[in-house]
């Protein structure tokens, strides 16, 4: 029989009255919270373990948990050329990680390009990471898709990069659009201003701040200068944004008329459209352009980037300005719908001169004509970012070249006159087409540029499956593979001990053309850029133009020329240059 419990069981203990647990219950909660902790440790660990550099790659110093994050920031302001010291002393590959993202490998090696960019293109793409940042802005344009969604945007486009429409449709708004330009310039050389947009809108808040925490000036971090005026009358340094009326006499922001040049440029060829950038000095369209650019790259390096967008004021600017680019898109696409529905159809050649009449017009390649309004906003934004600050910002950095070499100046401008013919007016004879081919280096002035301050400075794409390069890397499935064109213009393995000279004759000299596996100035392999030639066309007529009737020089007290890190590579205050008339007895 089981034993009889006793009559008058223990009281149990009475409560602490000062609201304490007792010792048994201080003793469960220590070891729930020491057994919590230590898995909150453990998965830390694991974490930064799984992500550390394994595959024998050099690097910058990696923190335990914040990897390269805080040695990325430090040196934000000058991003480019510390990947190019990365290079310089860890050799053509190297890896870096930022914290929240996955890890980045870079290559300045030609081989592994053309692993990445030809032999293993189907396993390298835009992937995730690169879609969803820019998503809002590029939608499903040509440099925002992968497989089969490129293919057709490519296909479709190339039908506007021929030689008869660059002949007959491409040239011609090209010389009408530098005649206005070179009206812009002869008012500055004549000691004349021209109407410039008021300063920029900030990316301002925590995530933009803190990636510019590297640089050594509040000024610089806040882009918000003093007028250059008062910078002087104070005996300081002068202010790094010109306004009109504080430059020097004779002086204009070359950068910010090359970009409403190519803004008009491209509204002609590509969307049948008059934007008179030119004539419209604070265009919201491309101040909304700018804005969204700026913004998206800072989306790059932040894990947080939607809280951002839905969070912070800067979000709320970033909204607006994609609503102002939307409003100008879905504008053209529907004038552009109209005018192509009541063309008649004899006029079905001269309406499929633009790109958006390609896509309307029922291409091969879409099967379809049924092309949603989304869409065509999609192709304008993707060729406005392709058509105007790309090129726009490698002939600012051509320009600038030219002016600090004196001597390549002047080779342009001589061959350049005797192309267009001696005369003081010489800038103003439109080029023909035949003519182009003359330029040879002039040509090579442009190519020596790109070397140097190539526009897509930086460029990446993800793995989809593990890989291996071929320098022997292991590439994990969901890594970046990146290369940065403007470090390996810089390298001396690949052009040279001179190889930071600006030297235009290193292209005439060159018995072939440089491989654009070491030279992606426009890119390699299938995603090889459809507007390279389109680009070399305005360069040419450009710079011809322009240094035929006009000496180009660095005024003394001009902002500082610095890059500005963004998704492309534009000077952060801009181009000054002096603008001076060459004498007769120059071009005679």
């Amino acid at each position: 029989h089981p034993p009889t419990p006793p009559r008058n069981p223990p009281p149990p203990p009475p409560p602490r009255l000062d609201g304490s647990m007792g010792d048994e219950a201080v003793g469960v909660a220590t070891v729930a919270w020491t057994a919590l902790a230590a898995a909150a440790l453990a998965l830390v660990l694991s974490f930064a373990r799984a992500h550390r550099r394994r595959g024998g790659e050099g690097g910058p110093p990696e923190h335990w948990l914040f990897y390269s994050t805080l040695g990325l920031l430090r040196n934000f302001h000058r991003l480019l050329d510390y990947m190019h010291e990365q290079h310089l002393e860890h050799g053509r590959t190297w890896s870096g990680k930022i914290w929240g993202q996955p890890r980045i490998f870079y290559t300045s090696d030609p081989e592994n390009l053309r692993h990445i960019g030809k032999d293993a293109f189907a396993n390298y793409g835009k992937g995730p990471q690169f879609h969803e940042r820019f998503k809002i802005l590029l939608g499903d344009g040509i440099f925002n898709v992968d497989s089969a969604a490129w293919y057709v945007h490519r296909k479709v486009s190339a039908g506007l990069f021929n030689v008869a429409n660059f002949r007959d449709g491409v040239l011609p708004v090209v010389n009408k659009t530098t005649d206005a330009l070179m009206a812009m310039l002869r008012e500055i050389a004549g000691g004349g201003s021209v109407a410039y947009p008021p300063p920029r809108d900030l990316v301002f808040d925590a995530a933009s701040v803190m990636h510019r925490l590297g640089f050594s000036g509040f000024e610089d971090a806040m882009q918000t200068p003093p007028p250059a005026a008062a910078s002087k009358a104070e005996g300081k340094e002068p202010s790094p944004q010109w306004t009109g009326d504080a430059c020097e006499p004779n002086c204009g922001d070359l950068q910010n008329l090359l970009h409403r040049f190519m803004l008009d440029a491209v509204g002609r060829i590509a969307f049948g459209e008059n934007i008179d950038a030119l004539g419209t000095p604070d265009l919201p369209v491309a101040r909304a352009f700018d804005y969204c650019q700026r913004y998206t790259n800072v989306d790059l390096f932040v894990p947080f980037w939607r809280w951002r967008r839905w969070l912070l004021p800067s979000g709320r600017r970033f909204r607006e300005h994609v609503r102002v680019l939307d409003d100008f898109a879905f504008d053209i696409v529907r004038r552009r719908r109209r005018d192509f529905a009541e063309a008649e159809p004899t006029e079905g050649a001269d309406k499929q001169a633009d790109l958006l009449s390609l896509f309307l017009s029922g291409h091969k390649v879409t099967k379809d004509t049924d092309i949603s309004d989304r869409y065509l906003r999609d192709v304008i934004m993707n060729f406005l970012i392709a058509g105007r600050d790309t090129t726009a910002q490698a002939l600012s950095w051509t320009f600038y070249a030219l002016a600090k070499h004196r001597e390549a100046q002047e080779k342009v401008a001589a061959e350049a006159r005797a192309v267009l013919g001696t005369g003081r007016g010489g800038g103003d004879r439109h080029l023909t087409y035949a003519e182009l081919g003359k330029l040879a280096y002039t040509t090579a002035a442009f190519q020596e540029s790109l070397r140097l301050y190539p526009p897509v400075a930086k460029n990446a794409r993800i793995a989809v499956k593990a890989d291996v390069w071929p320098d022997g890397t292991q590439i994990p499935a969901g890594a970046w593979a990146a290369w940065v064109p403007y470090s390996m213009g810089r390298t001396p393995e690949l052009w040279g001990e001179d190889c930071e000279e600006y030297r235009p004759e290193r292209f005439l000299d060159a018995p072939l053309k440089p491989s654009p596996f070491k030279y992606p100035a426009f890119n390699f392999g299938p995603r090889t850029c459809l507007g390279q030639n389109m680009a070399l066309l305005e360069a040419r007529v450009l710079l011809a133009r322009i240094l035929a009737e006009f000496t180009v020089t660095l005024p003394d007290n001009a902002p500082e020329i610095k890059y500005e890190d963004a998704v492309t590579l534009p000077m952060r205050f801009g181009l000054w240059l002096r603008f001076e008339k060459r004498e007769a007895a120059e071009v005679a």
